[in-house]
């Protein structure tokens, strides 16, 4: 088996959009779950960060590194990659600062 690197771009294939989550993930709802197809040709699940109005099938996106979840208040914070459309412009978090990926480039050596 070797190890492969994936830009991370891909396309929507099928999505749905979760309204009512667990106690763990209902601060996030509504949120878009799908299952994207990379260029290169796996197929993963992951998050989309777009409004709920703005998922289509054949929608192009790209990775981005957010948070996926918290142990508590001051406990451990869990980072890992989500997407975006590929069409958007930065977005910001909670504080008003843009995200920690640059939109100009894609994710070249991502591991995904």
């Amino acid at each position: 088996m070797e190890d492969h690197r994936f830009m991370g771009m891909g396309t929507v294939i099928t999505f749905t959009t979760i309204y009512n989550a667990t106690e763990d993930f209902d601060r996030m709802t509504p949120y878009n779950l799908a299952i994207i197809e990379l260029d290169e040709g796996p197929r993963l699940t992951g998050q989309v960060t777009a409004s709920p109005e703005e998922m289509k099938i054949g929608m192009r996106v790209r990775p981005i590194f957010r948070i996926l979840g918290k142990e508590g208040e001051s406990g451990i914070i869990y980072y890992g990659t989500k997407f975006e459309p590929q069409e958007s412009s930065p977005r910001r978090g909670k504080t008003g600062q843009k995200g920690l990926v640059n939109p100009e480039k894609s994710c070249q050596g991502c591991e995904i």
